[in-house]
């Protein structure tokens, strides 16, 4: 049987189980999925105050990431930026490739002056982009693509990853087909092809 619980009771339900993460062993994921709006970003965003290891907290926009940040207000904590105009000074190359489906950071980084290891040989500046990297606050905020591309990168490591609203879009993308879809050439349609496991 299924337990109808008001709003005030499914967000005290929900408290009690967040305080699980303080006593998680390394390496064990906590799913908690329920109806929107009664708290669990809100409550997750309170325990991560309490959370004494480093922290990813990983929305699905930047809008969101942003807005994330702002709600949690603490000194301890960096919003990460995507690459722009702002921060790369090769974003048009950097633009074009991501759209492609590939890395900029494997592709386009490496053989640019301003990346960390060749700025330095040429004593110029870092990018603003990998600078932000330089500072080492204990909670991060950032969107679901930038998580999974950072943490393969070593860039991006935590002790506590919370994926704000539907976890699997971090990791896979979801396709709606028709059968009409299916009767296709292979070769016409190409489908970027990334890689989360090493």
């Amino acid at each position: 049987s299924l337990d109808v619980l008001s709003a005030q009771e499914a967000s005290a339900r929900l408290r009690k189980e967040l305080e699980r993460i303080h006593s998680l062993p390394p390496s064990v994921a906590l799913l908690v999925m329920s109806t929107p709006g009664i708290g669990k970003t809100t409550h997750a965003l309170e325990h991560i105050e309490r959370f004494a290891g480093r922290v990813i907290v990983a929305a699905p926009t930047k809008e969101r990431a942003r807005e994330l940040y702002e709600q949690y207000e603490s000194d301890d904590a960096q919003l990460i930026q995507g690459r722009c105009e702002d921060n790369c000074h090769d974003y048009e190359r950097v633009s074009i490739v991501g759209s492609k489906g590939y890395l900029p950071g494997k592709v386009v980084c490496p053989g640019c002056p301003f990346f960390p290891k060749n700025a330095s040989l040429s004593g110029r500046t870092p990018c603003a982009y990998y600078q932000q990297f330089t500072k080492l606050p204990r909670v991060r905020f950032c969107t679901y693509e930038q998580a999974v591309y950072l943490h393969e990168a070593d860039r991006l490591l935590a002790d506590l990853i919370l994926f704000d609203e539907d976890p699997t879009r971090a990791f896979m993308r979801k396709r709606d087909m028709q059968m009409h879809h299916l009767q296709f050439n292979m070769k016409a349609f190409e489908l970027p092809v990334r890689r989360f496991v090493r």
